[in-house]
């Protein structure tokens, strides 16, 4: 399928248990605009997914998506991946859309790929395992609500190589979250507490990352609540809190590591 638009339907395109080829095409104020559902493997090269009222794609079942070089901008959630599905995302932009990317349950790949202004989160992990790499996560805009870079909600997170910056509601919140992160930049988020990370009930790992210019009221780099917590080989610089924590605040944590 190439070079089509779909527009104003209930579903641009439903895919069942089916793998077609999409390339060039674009999907425009439908209810969603491509579901894939079942055993679907499509392949989905330079769309435009926009002003999709509930999803620009949606992704369930056990299907196996591969999306690259795709824009997805003013849709409800740019894109869904529910139940086991195992979505491949390479080199992708979603912007202003109410969310970028929310997982539940999933195992996403997400790739060389460009979040910003997304007015609620840049992605959002619910019980989901995805694997993020060499991917930026910014806030420039003034959204009505407040907007974090990632929350995850008892899940299983790795990013690598990644950037959060400018958020009004942290670059990374997680609650009861496994989270392995690398080689990784928080700079200029904010918070109640916790502006680069908020660790909450969880444990996470950090390496090789750099922290500056975050600002909260508690733990303006990173903040912990009945967790545990490592860092090494990290640097923070500039990071300020209005009450205290200008780097890390722990409330209970089990076990705090600095190396």
């Amino acid at each position: 399928i190439r070079n089509c638009i779909f527009s104003e339907n209930y579903r641009g395109m439903d895919n069942r248990d089916s793998s077609p080829t999409v390339t060039d095409c674009i999907f425009s104020s439908n209810d969603d605009g491509m579901t894939n559902d079942g055993t679907s493997s499509p392949t989905v090269t330079s769309c435009g997914f926009s002003d999709n009222t509930s999803n620009g794609m949606w992704n369930l079942g056990t299907s196996s998506a591969n999306v690259t070089t795709s824009t997805f901008s003013g849709n409800g959630a740019g894109m869904t991946n529910d139940d086991t599905s195992t979505v491949t995302v390479n080199d992708c932009t979603f912007s202003d859309n109410l969310g970028g990317v929310f997982n539940r349950g999933s195992e996403p790949s997400v790739n060389d790929s460009r979040f910003s202004n997304n007015l609620e989160f840049g992605m959002e992990n619910w019980g989901a395992s995805p694997t993020v790499a060499n991917c930026t996560f910014s806030n420039t805009g003034t959204p009505t609500n407040p907007s974090v870079g990632m929350y995850s909600f008892t899940s299983t997170v790795t990013v690598t190589n990644s950037t959060f910056s400018g958020y009004e509601d942290g670059g990374f919140r997680a609650y009861g979250t496994s989270a392995t992160i690398e080689s990784s930049i928080f700079s200029e988020n904010t918070s109640t507490d916790g502006g680069g990370i908020e660790n909450d009930s969880g444990a996470i790992k950090i390496t090789n990352c750099l922290f500056v210019g975050n600002r909260a009221n508690n733990g303006a780099a990173v903040w912990n609540s009945t967790a545990i917590f490592s860092v090494s080989n990290s640097t923070f610089t500039d990071n300020q809190a209005s009450v205290s924590g200008g780097v890390f605040y722990s409330n209970n944590a089990n076990i705090v590591t600095v190396t």
